[in-house]
This record gives C-alpha cells, sequence and structure tokens, in this order.
C-alpha cells in the first residue's frame, strides 16, 4: 500500500539535542509527515527527557507524541538496553486521537473517565483499537524503613502493611494495571487493547511516561487509532506450570497481600518451598533474579495469570496484581517455550496484510534470554523481512480482544500488527 508510511528509528546518542536530531532526520528521510509517534528511552535519558521529547515534538506538532520509559528493545537493528527510539506512522485514512489521565494509582476510574473525555475522533472507520501505557509499581518508601522488598521483622513488615493503603494517594506502591485494562475493556468492548508499565532498568523505583512534550511519573497514557486497515492483535506467554501449588488461606481486603498459606505463614512457607533464605534475596538483584523466574499464579479464562511478587514484609506476600483464585500454582519461565511459542505466533500471522508490527514483551525475557536474545530477536527479522518492527520491554502486559477477553500479565509477549 504505497499510501501507508511507517519508520521504527533508533538512536544511541547521549546529548538529548543529537538524539532528537538524528531520529527526526531519519524520518524526515523516508518523507514521514507522522499522524503518531511512538516514542521510548532506556531510563539512562532521564535527564535528557524534556528535550528530547520538545525537540521532536517542535518538528513535528501536529504529530500526538506517547510512550514511556522500558528496559529495553528489539528493532530490525538489533537488541538494545540502553537508547532511544520511535516508530511513526503516516496514513492518510486514519484517524487518531491521544489523552491522558493523572494519579493512576490514586483513582484509576477517575483516570479513564478523564482520557474518555479527550478520546474524540469520529470512529468513521471499522478497526478500533486503543494502546495503554501506565507506570510500573514502585517500591514504596516508608518511612525508618526506605524503598526495600525484604523487611525482615514481622513486627515492622506488619506495620508497613497497614500503610499499604495510604501509599496509592502519594502514587506509590501497585501498578493497578489489572484494574486498568478489565475497565477499560468495559468502556470500549468493540476495541482491541495492548498495553504495558513503564519501568527503569528493573529497580521499580521509578518510571516515566511521554505525552506530547511533557513526561509524567503516575500518568495513564492512551491513544485511539481507528482505520481502514485491519489490524491484528495477538500474544502468547512464556512459562510452564508446576506440580507445586498452595491454598491462599488468609489475604488482605484488596487481594494484594498475601498473610498465609495452607495456614502457615505465608513468607516462611513460601521460601520452605524451594529451600531459599531470606538472604538469598537479600538485595534488589538477587530478589528479583529469583522471584521473576518462579512467580505462582492462577488460571483465569484459559490463561495463567501471573502474581508477580513486590516485597516480603513480614510474613506478609505483597503481589503487584489481585489474586484473584485462592488456588495458586508456581510457575516456570522457559527460554525454550519462549522461543517455540513465540515463533509459533508469527507463523500464525497473515504476513501479506502487515505493514508494522508493534510488540510489548515483558522485561523479564531480557535476562532470561542472555545471549540468546539474539536469537529471539532472528525470529522476528526472519518473518518481518521488509516490515518494521519495535518490541519493547515492559513490567506488565495488558491485552483485550473481543474473542478472549482482557487479561494482565507478566511473562508474555503480545503483538500488534497493521
Amino acid at each position: 500500500m504505497d499510501d501507508f508510511k511507517t519508520s521504527v528509528e533508533i538512536s544511541r546518542k547521549w546529548k538529548s539535542s543529537r538524539v532528537a536530531s538524528e531520529i527526526i532526520q531519519k524520518f524526515k528521510n523516508k518523507n514521514l509527515n507522522p499522524k503518531v509517534i511512538l516514542l521510548f528511552t532506556t531510563i539512562h535519558y532521564e535527564k535528557e527527557l524534556k528535550n528530547i521529547l520538545s525537540s521532536i515534538k517542535s518538528e513535528f506538532p501536529k504529530s500526538p507524541l506517547l510512550g514511556g520509559t522500558v528496559s529495553g528493545f528489539i528493532t530490525n537493528e538489533g537488541c538494545f538496553t540502553r537508547g532511544v527510539t520511535a516508530l511513526a506512522i503516516d496514513y492518510p485514512n486514519m484517524e487518531v486521537s491521544v489523552a491522558i489521565g493523572h494519579n493512576i494509582k490514586r483513582n484509576p476510574k477517575k483516570a479513564i473517565d478523564n482520557c474518555k473525555e479527550n478520546l474524540q475522533i469520529e470512529k468513521k472507520y471499522d478497526n478500533n483499537f486503543l494502546l495503554e501505557f501506565l507506570p510500573t509499581a514502585v517500591i514504596p518508601n516508608i518511612p525508618t524503613v526506605g524503598q526495600k522488598v525484604i523487611i525482615s521483622s514481622e513486627k515492622v513488615g506488619n506495620n508497613a502493611v497497614k500503610l499499604l493503603p495510604r501509599m496509592s494517594y502519594l502514587n506509590m506502591g501497585y501498578d493497578r494495571a489489572d484494574e486498568i485494562i478489565e475497565q477499560l475493556s468495559q468502556e470500549y468492548k468493540n476495541h482491541g487493547i495492548i498495553g504495558g508499565c513503564t519501568m527503569d532498568d528493573n529497580k521499580m523505583l521509578r518510571s516515566y511516561q511521554f505525552f506530547n512534550e511533557n513526561f509524567f511519573k503516575n500518568s495513564l497514557c492512551i491513544l485511539e487509532i481507528s482505520s481502514d486497515i485491519k489490524y491484528n492483535i495477538k500474544g502468547t506467554t512464556a512459562f510452564e506450570v508446576l506440580d507445586k501449588g498452595f491454598e491462599i488461606t488468609n489475604i488482605s481486603k484488596d487481594k494484594h497481600t498475601i498473610k498465609e498459606i495452607n495456614n502457615k505463614k505465608a513468607k516462611t512457607t513460601f521460601l520452605d518451598f524451594f529451600n531459599w533464605k531470606e538472604t538469598d534475596l537479600s538485595d534488589l538483584y538477587h530478589f528479583y533474579r529469583r522471584i521473576f523466574y518462579y512467580p505462582f499464579g492462577f488460571q483465569k479464562n484459559n490463561k495463567w495469570h501471573t502474581c508477580m511478587m513486590g516485597g516480603l514484609w513480614g510474613e506478609n506476600i505483597i503481589l503487584s496484581v489481585k489474586a484473584e483464585d485462592n488456588n495458586m500454582k508456581f510457575l516456570s519461565l522457559s527460554t525454550g517455550k519462549l522461543l517455540n511459542n513465540t515463533k509459533n505466533l508469527l507463523e500464525n500471522l497473515n504476513k501479506e496484510n502487515i505493514h508494522v508490527c508493534f510488540s510489548i514483551a515483558c522485561e523479564t525475557f531480557i535476562e532470561t534470554l542472555g545471549d540468546k536474545i539474539y536469537s529471539y530477536k532472528d525470529l522476528f527479522s526472519n518473518y518481518f523481512t521488509d516490515i518494521p518492527y519495535l518490541i519493547v520491554f515492559m513490567a506488565g502486559e495488558s491485552i483485550y480482544t473481543i474473542d478472549e477477553g482482557h487479561h494482565h500479565l507478566y511473562e508474555s509477549i503480545n503483538l500488534l500488527t497493521m
């Protein structure tokens, strides 16, 4: 289709002016006047964000821009854990609208309502979808304790748990992404939706969402597209279901804090399952390295949903999403299954009707794959030989289709093709 123009570009310059000018020039070299720009950076550009965003918007003032910080990305050019990437689409038969809602952790419904008010397009085409970006969970800063994933003292941990409801008013704590995709799917039943949580370099200390020339810490950014081009949304997960499991016998009212497992103290019982010691999880790096590979989860609408652990406070297990079932199974992230499932996912696409591919994948894949990430890239490059594609690695992946319903997942990859 000659009038559909798209491009995925990268810059690994350090200075904001050079980053922006490089991406701008690459778009201009391809004669793009973007209808929309998706921009993603790693956290290394934290101090350069304002200049990068304002420079690109100055050059393309009529092009809505959305995105955020990610832990890495893959494009036709390679695999990167430092850099800036942008995807632009230029097509006449496409309506675009963007909206933002603030204080997402404090009041997700209000943020969605604000977005809905500002998503104003005619929808004269039959193919409509949303992209949504919001912040990942942030480790709360507890007075006298600090930002810790493990609080050894049972007394201090129990007191810290009591503060969690207040933390949402400070826009810290859970990402609430599971609530967001559930509400969006109700509001936009005839749309497809994919989304993800912006993040840093896997420390869960801060992240940023981009909306035109501005960036925010606790906002929901939504892009709505209506077009005469058909889109396709597909996804897959990458874990094995283990025989080990347990029953949650005491949980908080909001379903985020497990207090007892099998009628025993939650943390101690959990560590005993794998013969782990608390000292094995003593810092952020070792905590996430172990926890992300052996999460637990429940089955919902024929999909396994991962309950990613956000902390061990006293004897309490803090979850990033609600535990919607008391019967849990342990899961194991599998490199082989990730490669095979992604290969099958790609092979089931109709390549003839694809002009661009945008994907949101779990950050855990970067560490799990190691040097096999280049083999992972090859799956896409071999399939999309002459088609631009972008995979961004985020901290939680949301998906909604009319056929399969809504899901907020971890250790998954979701593809949007047009």
